[in-house]
């Protein structure tokens, strides 16, 4: 029987049939990372960089699959905030500051939000939140309990308030 250190000297003496190089590793798991979900330039960028340490076959990898479309920072941000509006609402200003933390430029986030904002408002968001967690518990009708619920998801004290001066919220 060999021990591990004997075993480590016979595989290194057999010829490899299959060698990839550094781009080829760095694509794989990028490739790897992209079908668990979308992801950001920088995102991946500072992920490839963990794994491979050369920075010039990470670039080269970053060029490669945003010229296929694998990677479009405008794109994830209005996939993100579709997702996030769907499934766990939160005021425009909390969603810019996730997508800051995904490293999206600031211009990019502005015309997103922009194009949501003509469609759907801080106060919409804010009401449809109070309507939809009044209907699970329909015995809270304290107004502070609801302004305190809002702040927590990014609202400002103002737009709270008023979604519950408009009548969602009884005092």
């Amino acid at each position: 029987m060999l021990n591990s250190r004997q075993r480590n000297k016979k595989q290194k003496n057999k010829p490899y049939l299959f060698c990839q190089t550094g781009k080829d590793i760095a694509m794989d798991y990028a490739v790897r990372l992209l079908s668990v979900r979308q992801r950001s330039e920088i995102e991946l960028s500072d992920r490839l960089v963990k794994r491979i340490k050369d920075k010039n076959t990470v670039q080269d990898c970053i060029k490669k699959l945003k010229s296929l479309g694998y990677i479009d920072d405008k794109k994830f941000a209005k996939d993100w905030i579709e997702e996030r509006l769907r499934k766990s609402p939160r005021s425009f200003s909390a969603l810019r500051y996730e997508l800051t933390g995904f490293g999206i430029s600031k211009n990019i986030i502005d015309d997103v939000l922009d194009e949501f904002s003509r469609e759907l408002s801080d106060l919409d968001i804010a009401k449809g939140l109070i309507k939809e967690k009044a209907q699970a518990q329909a015995s809270i009708k304290e107004k502070a309990y609801w302004i305190r619920f809002l702040i927590q998801k990014g609202f400002s004290y103002e737009t709270a308030e008023e979604a519950i001066i408009k009548g969602v919220v009884k005092e």
